[in-house]
């Protein structure tokens, strides 16, 4: 599928993010802790660059025309922003405390 260029980014860590969910289900399946644990040390480190940057992308433009189309909904989306923000933040620092 052809994708408008300015999506194409999004699109791509899209794609990586469902190859990084199959690596975790994966590792998970093969039940060996220091696997997991590289894992999600991976996932962290990374997090700040790649997925961070990400979501902010999204919330700045993709939130802002569902907002713009329904303001009605506004509300909704806030909550939405937030409960993505809330559980972005406990992954990272609860397995940064684990470490």
């Amino acid at each position: 599928m052809k994708r408008i260029e300015q999506l194409q980014p999004l699109s791509k860590e899209h794609h990586l993010s469902l190859v990084l969910a199959q690596k975790a289900i994966k590792v998970s399946a093969g039940g060996k802790e220091d696997a997991i644990a590289r894992l999600c040390q991976e996932i962290v480190n990374e997090y700040p660059d790649v997925w961070q940057v990400h979501f902010q992308i999204e919330e700045e433009s993709i939130f802002q025309l569902i907002n713009h189309r329904a303001k009605s909904s506004d509300n909704d989306t806030q909550q939405k922003k937030e409960n993505k923000r809330v559980k972005q933040y406990s992954f990272v620092s609860n397995y940064s405390r684990n470490i």
